[in-house]
C-alpha cells in the first residue's frame, strides 16, 4: 500500500510538473511573439532561467499529447 501511495504521488507530481512546464513555455512564447529574443526573455527573468532551458520550454508543445 505504501509503494502504491508513493507511485501514485509520484505519477501526480510529474504531471503537475509537465503542466507547469508548460506554461512557462507558452509564458515564454508570448514573450517572443511581443518581439523578444530567448537571450531578452533570460533577462527579464533575471537569470531564473537560462539559454537552455527557455529553448527547451518554448519547444514544448502547448498541450500533452
Amino acid at each position: 500500500k505504501r509503494l502504491d501511495a508513493a507511485a501514485i504521488s509520484l505519477v501526480v507530481a510529474l504531471r503537475e510538473r509537465d503542466a507547469l512546464e508548460r506554461q512557462a513555455g507558452a509564458a515564454i512564447n508570448a514573450m517572443l511573439t511581443e518581439g523578444l529574443t530567448l537571450a531578452d526573455v533570460v533577462t527579464w527573468t533575471d537569470g531564473e532561467t537560462t539559454l537552455k532551458e527557455a529553448t527547451r520550454l518554448a519547444d514544448l508543445p502547448a498541450q500533452a499529447d
